[in-house]
């Protein structure tokens, strides 16, 4: 299988807005959720059979992200590699947040902790922007 060199632009997604889907899909999993890969590696996986998958998948599909465009994500590894090497185009701060959330859950932590961890970063950010 071909796999293309990369992804259409993902649908525009605001700092705000990532937080938004962030605390939804938390809310409805659980603080408590622990992710675990289908392949049982320290590894995300964006997308598991024709649904999404871990956090930052989960979030990036409620923006518009198509499954397969999440499927050929998994190839290229953590949601900074993609946007580093232009695979997915996502704001600085979006890429930020998610890359934060998305280093908690590997570390098989919480997505409850995942989420703080966001919301860290979402407030560094805001804070230098108003600075």
């Amino acid at each position: 299988m071909t796999l293309p060199s990369t992804l259409p632009p993902a649908p525009p997604l605001t700092l705000t807005k990532t937080m938004k889907l962030l605390n939804e899909v938390v809310k409805e999993k659980g603080r408590d959720f622990v992710y675990k890969s289908p392949s049982n590696a320290n590894i995300c996986k964006y997308a598991h059979n024709n649904r999404p998958g871990c956090l930052v998948g989960q979030v990036l599909h409620r923006a518009g992200v198509p499954i397969s465009a999440l499927k050929v994500m998994d190839d290229w590894g953590s949601i900074g590699r993609c946007v580093s090497e232009g695979k997915i185009v996502l704001d600085p701060d979006v890429k930020q947040v998610l890359q934060d959330a998305q280093t908690v859950q590997d570390r098989e932590r919480t997505w409850g902790e995942a989420l703080d961890a966001a919301k860290h970063r979402a407030a560094i950010i805001r804070k230098a922007k108003r600075a």
